[in-house]
């Protein structure tokens, strides 16, 4: 099994998650990365990238892709999602996201 662009999961995760999908890797599924959920307190603009609010409490054996997390706009909340701006190709995880014609 081909876990791509990547898995989504809460920061805050239980144990279950890691150990589900790491012992999914251990039988051959390849991850190719983390789209993590934390929503901590509301934003208003994006957030500086932050390792320690960003990976999950359990760590799990993939690289964090995508960051997603609250914001307030104008009195509306959204969700808002960053891309890891230390990946070496950011533009091939967009490319992913989005599925081809069928």
């Amino acid at each position: 099994m081909k876990l791509l662009p990547c898995v989504y999961l809460s920061a805050k995760q239980d144990p279950t998650s890691k150990q589900n999908l790491s012992a999914a890797m251990k039988a051959g599924a390849q991850c190719h990365g983390l789209w993590v959920a934390n929503y901590g307190n509301q934003q208003t603009n994006l957030r500086p990238w932050n390792r320690d609010q960003i990976e999950p409490a359990n760590p799990v054996p993939c690289k964090v892709l995508i960051h997603q997390y609250a914001g307030d706009i104008a009195n509306g909340l959204f969700d808002f999602n960053q891309i890891n701006p230390f990946l070496e190709n950011p533009e091939l995880v967009i490319k992913r996201l989005i599925l081809p014609p069928a």
